[in-house]
């Protein structure tokens, strides 16, 4: 089984770009990018926000596979979003939590700063750009958090929660001509 990351081009149906954590980062490391779990073309589509439930994080930049930066936040990570400031926050569900983690390209991997905000059956964040909140769905509600938008300390503020029809949110994406979210 392949362990990657991929662009395909639909009509052609190949892979034109792919990124593997074997060869790309260290290799004691390559186990937090097991299982891939989400993509998202972040920078204007010139880099990918990856996060995999081997607990990895990573921001790859596509015209070279450069792994700009990466880490381990564990938990089953499902979801990463890229904060205005370009800081990371993520969701692991077997973990219950969202954590904030500050981009130190500077720093290692496992030695940069990380913040774990509990949130149960994290699956999901999306950053509303119009409102300047994170929007993620726990086990039951639907919670909005503001942003404290401190670079070297990143934090995360409850400000509404919603109860939420069904259980176990999945999937959370923003439907922009709408300003709405639709969840799965």
């Amino acid at each position: 089984k392949e362990q990657r990351f991929a662009i395909v081009d639909a009509k052609d149906q190949k892979i034109i770009w792919e990124w593997k954590a074997s060869g790309s980062i260290r290799e004691d490391h390559v186990k937090w990018f097991s299982n891939p779990s989400d993509a998202r073309l972040v920078y204007n589509g010139t880099h990918i926000l990856a996060t995999a439930s081997g607990g990895g994080v990573a921001l790859i930049r596509i015209s070279d596979k450069k792994t700009v930066f990466y880490t381990y936040v564990g938990g089953n990570t499902h979801s990463a979003e890229l904060l205005p400031d370009g800081n990371i926050v993520s969701a692991s569900s077997t973990g219950n939590y969202l954590t904030l983690i500050r981009v130190d390209t500077a720093s290692a991997p496992d030695q940069v700063y990380k913040k774990n905000i509990p949130i149960d059956f994290g699956h999901n964040v999306v950053w509303d750009r119009r409102n300047q909140l994170l929007w993620s769905a726990d086990r039951h509600k639907i919670l909005a958090f503001s942003y404290n938008f401190n670079c070297n300390e990143p934090d995360l503020i409850l400000k509404e929660s919603y109860d939420m029809p069904g259980t176990e949110a999945h999937d959370l994406f923003p439907d922009f001509g709408r300003n709405s979210l639709w969840l799965s």
